[in-house]
This record gives C-alpha cells, structure tokens and sequence, in this order.
C-alpha cells in the first residue's frame, strides 16, 4: 500500500493466501481513493494469466523459492518499467524483495546473483539495520 501511494503512476496487483489481508487493502484502497491498487485472495504460485513489470514480496520465503515463483509472473521481452533506479535508468521487469539479516547463505543456496541496498542507508533508524532490499532481474 505505500508503494501504491507513493509510486501513483503504477498499477499494484496485491495477493495474499489470507483473505482477511486482501479485504483490508481493498477497504483501505476504496476509502483512500487509491485506483491504482488491486486485491487477489490468493497464492502467488497459483496465479496464472496474468503478467507483471515487477513482482515485490517481503520475506516470506527463502530468495531462490521467491525467485521460482516471480519468473513465471514477469513479462518476457520488456526491458524496463516506469520507475528507474538512482540514476535515472529503467529498471528491468524482475523481483524486488525485503529481507533481513546475515543474507550470505541464503543468497548463495539461491543461485541467484541479486543487487542488495541495505535499507539502513536511506533510514538511519536502529529498526532498519541488517534490513535489505534485494533486486533480481529478469
């Protein structure tokens, strides 16, 4: 819900395996005004036909699991989206997730080579240390 507040130009699709979360983005998105968000009570494994620019998840599951069920989410042959990284470059369609902690071993059971920014550099509060956001692209 932040992004889709923040971020107002990009569509939101939000899922969740608990409907009672999905009922509270939909009341929060309806009495906010917010057009840009949409609630699924569902699986993200489950999906299927429907396609994304990116896929974001908090840690709900080790990166080379999230990674397995974002691949099949994202659109093929797009190179980028409408948000860009700090230089201003499209950022191409792929996983962006929070995750917290000594990251080494997960990363490297993954497979996966992701671009790590550790959270505590854009807020310096004691809560965010040791908090990074992942980005693996497509």
């Amino acid at each position: 819900m932040p992004l889709a507040i923040f971020i107002a130009e990009v569509r939101f699709h939000l899922v969740d395996s608990i409907g009672k979360k999905i009922k509270v983005v939909e009341a929060i998105a309806t009495a906010t005004g917010l057009k840009n968000v949409t609630g699924q009570h569902i699986r993200a494994e489950e999906i299927r036909n429907k396609k994304f620019d990116l896929v974001v998840s908090r840690a709900v599951a080790p990166l080379g699991q999230l990674w397995k069920w974002a691949k099949p989410l994202l659109l093929p042959g797009k190179k980028d989206v409408v948000i860009a990284d700090e230089e201003g470059l499209p950022i191409p369609h792929g996983l962006i997730c929070l995750k917290g902690g000594d990251l080494a071993q997960e990363i490297a059971d993954s497979g996966c080579r992701p671009r790590m920014m550790e959270i505590y550099e854009l807020f310096r509060r004691e809560y965010f240390r040791e908090k990074y956001i992942l980005y693996l692209p497509l």
